[in-house]
């Protein structure tokens, strides 16, 4: 799964609610670890476990960009009553503003971070 999607930092959802995220190098550490059995379906990830950041789901894109700049995030998690309803990286971010000209922060997303 690592080597065919692009996500850095995949969600860890358990009954569709949001648990957090783990980072894709400590998640690629994990998985070569000979200490998880093979066959194993499913495995603990609680160590591994970082908060995500949240917001509800309705919140308008200047705040989600404000929060980015000012907390220096690399995405953040949209939830409705804690279940993921989706998440967005500053990258995508990037790309609209940039190819935006009336986008108000445009400049600050433009930097790299």
């Amino acid at each position: 799964l690592l080597d065919t999607r692009k996500y850095h930092d995949p969600p860890v959802v358990r009954d569709g609610i949001l648990l957090g995220y783990v980072a894709r190098e400590k998640l690629k550490s994990f998985i070569g670890s000979p200490y998880i059995p093979r066959a194993a379906h499913s495995a603990d990830l609680s160590p591994l476990l970082e908060d995500a950041m949240q917001l509800r789901k309705e919140v308008p894109l200047e705040l989600a960009v404000n929060v980015f700049r000012r907390l220096n995030l690399r995405h953040i998690m949209f939830a409705q009553a804690g279940r993921l309803t989706s998440m967005i990286a500053k990258t995508d971010i990037r790309v609209v503003a940039l190819s935006t000209t009336h986008f108000v922060h445009r400049g600050a997303l433009a930097e790299e971070g």
